[in-house]
């Protein structure tokens, strides 16, 4: 099965509840108001990856409820540690964490997937693919031209030819290209930056 066919985008889905930062309760737009449009890029970037694992469309209901669950929903977003281990235990998959490249090139080579966690704006770098926290979902590496294959759960129109971002993003239909210097540098601020998952029996 050809990966990276399957795509969500959380923009889509101001409909389907998602309460996050129901811990310290920073912002209502997240603990009242919440959605998958506003929180859910981790839900779609796994819902995603699921699909190109396993063939299955899990539908983001029962993401949101494994992510509640889990108690993945304390703080703004999701907490990719916590609702991964969840995907774990709930889809025998083994995870782990990287902040390098070579890993998530190995890791991909071996038939796994990653999700990356962007970081967004700070001083001196413009976030290429959000301007704040953010999962985007990576599938796959192409050799020849050096390029990582990515799902980008929040894409919206003329996204990538915004000022500093413009030329770092290739898009073709669904799927963005960007070389690795483009997420090392959107992933710079954030450890880990890269959440790695396998099938266990491919491990």
């Amino acid at each position: 099965m050809e990966k990276g066919m399957y795509y969500l985008n959380q923009n889509e889905h101001p409909e389907i509840e998602y309460l996050t930062d129901v811990q310290g309760k920073s912002d209502p737009a997240f603990y009242e108001h919440g959605s998958i449009k506003e929180a859910g890029c981790g839900l779609c970037s796994a819902g995603m990856m699921l699909y190109d694992l396993f063939g299955i469309r899990v539908p983001l209901e029962e993401l949101v409820q494994l992510s509640y669950d889990a108690q993945a929903n304390l703080s703004p977003g999701t907490d990719m540690k916590r609702f991964g281990q969840a995907l774990c235990d709930q889809y025998s998959l083994a995870m782990s964490f990287s902040n390098d490249l070579s890993d998530v090139i190995s890791c991909l080579d071996r038939g796994g997937l990653c999700i990356a966690n962007v970081g967004g704006d700070r001083e001196g770098h413009i976030g290429t693919y959000s301007h704040g926290g953010h999962y985007i979902y990576v599938f796959d590496y192409d050799d020849n031209s050096r390029e990582f294959l990515i799902l980008d759960p929040s894409y919206y129109p003329h996204k990538y030819e915004e000022k500093g971002r413009e030329g770092l993003v290739k898009k073709n239909g669904n799927v963005c290209r960007s070389v690795g210097q483009v997420l090392l540098d959107d992933t710079a601020n954030r450890d880990p930056g890269f959440y790695l998952f396998a099938k266990k029996e491919g491990l």
